[in-house]
């Protein structure tokens, strides 16, 4: 039997392997992808400034408008991810995707990813409220409750991790995204747990270290500091909105090479 004629073993998601190939997509792209995370963020700082600029509200108006820049934040996060959804998949095909093209293929497919963003967001607070019921039962809401609604959360996240990528790849509609997500993610989620686990690691990281730098340069700069630090801020959350966005992308196409033994030829064709 001659080698060629020997099937080979189709390739597995490593967790290695789609960090690696989610910093060289982000990097190559560095500049357009940057701009489009920005493009987000600015009016989540934008809110959040707002939201904390008067000292006059009452509760209900800052919890009002703490919910507000909560569901922007969600809504904001997964329109990133759909516009970088096409800029990645273009790039791991060896192309190249600008920021207008980037951003009218995530804009045109507006619904279903709000949709789709929606469906997510609220399957999280769910589990989250289900599970911490026992804690509040046994009246141990820290040392119960807290855990399993972050375990719950994290579940529920990875199940549906890669919903917008197959909304924006296959278009198949709101639900059926949420179906592919769990599919595909079905005998991987451990691996792809561990791939977020990671990007919250850097994301601490970086956030400590700009915290220890800056804090203590307002210390001995004043408003100077200050607005400087807002400054960095903002281009700390826009890279890592961006690099978590680029990582589900990467994940879609590791799993969907993994499990159906597509290539980034067939995966991209929709785009064609």
């Amino acid at each position: 039997m001659s080698v060629d004629s020997v099937d080979r073993e189709p390739p597995k998601f490593r967790v290695g392997a789609a960090l690696s190939k989610t910093f060289s997509v982000l990097f190559r792209n560095i500049v357009p992808f940057g701009i489009l995370a920005l493009i987000f963020n600015v009016p989540l700082l934008l809110l959040s400034q707002f939201g904390t600029g008067s000292g006059t509200e009452g509760v209900g108006m800052g919890l009002l408008s703490q919910a507000v820049i909560g569901l922007a934040t969600i809504l904001l996060s997964f329109l990133l991810s759909a516009t970088l959804v096409y800029g990645t998949i273009l790039e791991l095909r060896g192309g190249r995707a600008g920021i207008v093209e980037c951003m009218t293929r995530g804009f045109g497919l507006l619904l279903p990813v709000i949709g789709v963003g929606i469906l997510v967001s609220l399957a999280i607070a769910v589990a989250v409220f289900v599970s911490i019921v026992p804690g509040l039962i046994f009246n141990a809401i820290l040392v119960v409750a807290a855990p399993l609604g972050m375990i719950a959360a994290g579940v529920v996240a990875v199940m549906f991790s890669v919903a917008i990528p197959a909304a924006v790849v296959e278009r198949p509609g709101v639900m059926a995204s949420l179906t592919r997500s769990r599919e595909l993610t079905k005998g991987n989620r451990w691996r792809v747990f561990g791939l977020f686990v990671l990007l919250v690691i850097i994301n601490f990281v970086i956030t400590g270290a700009m915290s220890l730098v800056f804090g203590v340069s307002m210390l001995t700069a004043g408003a100077e500091a200050s607005t400087l630090l807002i400054i960095v801020n903002l281009l700390a959350q826009a890279f890592m909105s961006a690099l978590f966005a680029v990582t589900t992308a990467v994940i879609y196409h590791d799993l969907r090479i993994a499990k159906e033994g597509v290539n980034v030829e067939q995966i991209a064709a929709v785009f064609e």
